[in-house]
């Protein structure tokens, strides 16, 4: 093969690779942006009655789908988000199922006491923790 046929492959194989890199980036990105919409109505700092230690107790859903109970982590991953429903599953493999009755109501079923609560809205302005 010659060098100009050569450097006319090379240039042709670049060409389709970074459309391809293009098209994959963009394709992530609207994806990321709509996880980050209907992430919105979850955000916020909630407060739920705990009947078994009879305390109330403070849960922090921020734009990162991190879930923290009093302040601490809770190690897990979402694994459905839509407008009205998030299921988060922590490291032991229980599911928490947050479901949005209006701005600033959601309830939530813990698989692991299977119990539902009732969480109130006290902030839509979560802190940011890293």
């Amino acid at each position: 093969m010659s060098r100009r046929k050569a450097f006319t492959y090379l240039l042709g194989v670049s060409f389709i690779a970074g459309i391809a890199r293009e098209t994959l980036r963009k394709k992530n990105q609207k994806s990321t942006s709509v996880e980050d919409s209907l992430i919105t109505g979850f955000v916020g700092i909630w407060s739920f009655a705990d009947s078994l230690s009879s305390q109330n107790k403070t849960l922090i859903i921020d734009d990162q789908s991190r879930l923290f109970i009093n302040k601490k982590p809770v190690n897990g991953s979402v694994a459905h988000l839509d407008e009205q429903k998030l299921v988060f599953i922590d490291h032991y493999g229980y599911k928490l199922v947050f479901r949005l009755v209006n701005n600033e109501t959601l309830t939530l079923f813990d698989s692991a006491d299977d119990k539902k609560y009732t969480l109130t809205l006290l902030s839509d302005n979560p802190p940011s923790f890293s």
